[in-house]
């Protein structure tokens, strides 16, 4: 690029000169002119070096596109779909109407990197923002993306916007309805952990959840609901292949549930820490068992009205 913008410029510079030399005097072009002139032929030379994708074969821009979707950021696009190329706002491709296993995606816009657009091959991409596209998950989906977020994120954003995620049951019946208005996820090489940051509503009520997830098996999830008053924070430490534990904190307006637990052969021991109920103090500990379904629990409201429960 700094090679032809060096080129025009010469080109420009011999090409007054010449004029300026050859009408002996009466013909004058200003310096202020021939910046003028310098300046409109790098914004052409510009604007042909963005428009050079555009003679691209398209089969290998779709191949090219979808390999990378899928070995850099797990999009694994299916079915046919409509892709083309816009230099506006910034160089990307358009891909309307696509497809992959969770999801119909009404608009993808893949961005690339703008370095060298005469060496089709090293195309890279810097960014992918998808609009307006509905996710399906149940209960399987959720166990598949809960173990493919110990892997490393891409490093480039994939942005969400204007979506929603649908909550399916075993019998593929919609139990709920997430509204995105806008989510990110990337892996942050600085501070070496995966991050997906959403901003939605569920049930009309807005909430924003955060979850951050360290290669060393670290995991934290936040989420907070203003509108209810509510704050929820669990932090999961995964210490050996048969231990873990956790700190899990519940505030929602004067209350205040904090437990720790720790998990081993699926079985979940847990104990209050500091639990509070508006002003008063509670303890419990017990343990959980999920498959199959067992719950053993001890609970001490010390001075607390059982009747405010129902208040």
């Amino acid at each position: 690029m700094k090679q032809i913008i060096k080129i025009f410029n010469n080109l420009i510079k011999k090409t007054i000169f010449k004029l300026e030399n050859n009408t002996n005097n009466n013909l004058h072009i200003s310096t202020f002119n021939k910046y003028i002139i310098t300046m409109i032929s790098i914004l052409f030379a510009y604007i042909f070096y963005l428009l050079i994708p555009l003679f691209y074969d398209k089969n290998w821009v779709q191949n090219k596109i979808t390999n990378k979707l899928s070995t850099e950021f797990n999009i694994d696009l299916i079915d046919s779909f409509d892709i083309s190329y816009r230099i506006l706002p910034k160089p990307h491709y358009l891909i309307k109407d696509s497809k992959t296993d969770l999801a119909e995606i009404k608009i993808l816009n893949v961005f690339i990197s703008q370095s060298n657009f005469f060496n089709k091959d090293n195309t890279r991409i810097n960014q992918v923002v998808i609009k307006k596209a509905n996710f399906s998950l149940s209960n399987d989906n959720f166990k598949t993306l809960y173990e493919s977020s110990d892997d490393k994120f891409s490093e480039q954003k994939i942005k969400i916007n204007n979506s929603n995620i649908f909550f399916k049951d075993n019998l593929n019946e919609v139990i709920s309805i997430i509204k995105i208005s806008n989510a990110f996820l990337f892996f942050d090489e600085k501070n070496l952990f995966n991050l997906f940051d959403l901003n939605g509503e569920v049930f009309n009520i807005p909430f924003k959840l955060k979850y951050q997830n360290t290669l060393d098996l670290q995991k934290q999830i936040e989420i907070k609901a203003p509108d209810l008053k509510l704050e929820f924070i669990n932090k999961f430490f995964k210490k050996d292949e048969d231990l873990s534990s956790g700190i899990n904190n519940i505030s929602i307006l004067s209350s205040s549930i904090n437990t720790k637990y720790n998990i081993k052969d699926q079985i979940v021991i847990f104990q209050s820490d500091g639990s509070r109920v508006y002003n008063s103090k509670i303890d419990y500990n017990g343990q959980l068992a999920i498959n199959p379904f067992d719950l053993n629990l001890k609970i001490n409201l010390y001075n607390y009205k059982i009747s405010n429960l129902f208040t």
